[in-house]
């Protein structure tokens, strides 16, 4: 934040979720 000079409340994707999984299908069953 500092790096880009932006406040918190500029940063809207502060928190993502990365799953990495074999199969697409596979992808749909981590976030259900």
């Amino acid at each position: 934040m500092k790096f880009k000079n932006k406040t918190f409340e500029e940063i809207y994707d502060f928190i993502a979720v990365r799953a990495v999984v074999k199969e697409l299908k596979d992808c749909y069953g981590v976030f259900t």
